[in-house]
């Protein structure tokens, strides 16, 4: 599992949906069934969270994107002497200047 920052760390989540299918549909002793239901059943739980998880970190990871880019044009705008350097961040943040003109 490689931990690329542009990626969500995750496992190949469908193949790992596809082995729980094959093991859920096994058939196990009367003594390791209800063990193994539960297992399949949790980990297929854990996965839904995962996927949800990962959505969010991508989602995360675009918005700091767009805020180093806005923190990157406001510093540039400064040092070259513009006239609303954090104009570049205001619009990045509208909630968080909202009596600004934007």
């Amino acid at each position: 599992m490689a931990n690329n920052p542009r990626t969500c760390p995750s496992p190949k989540l469908e193949e790992i949906s596809t082995h729980l299918t094959a093991l859920a549909g096994m058939n196990f002793c009367p003594q390791c069934g209800p063990a193994v239901t539960a297992v399949v059943s949790d980990v297929a739980a854990l996965l839904s969270i995962l996927a949800v998880l990962c959505d969010e970190l991508a989602r995360i990871r675009l918005e700091n994107v767009d805020l180093r880019a806005a923190m990157r044009a406001a510093l540039g705008a400064a040092a070259d002497g513009g006239d609303n350097p954090l104009d570049y961040l205001r619009w990045e943040l509208p909630e968080l200047s909202p009596g600004w003109p934007v």
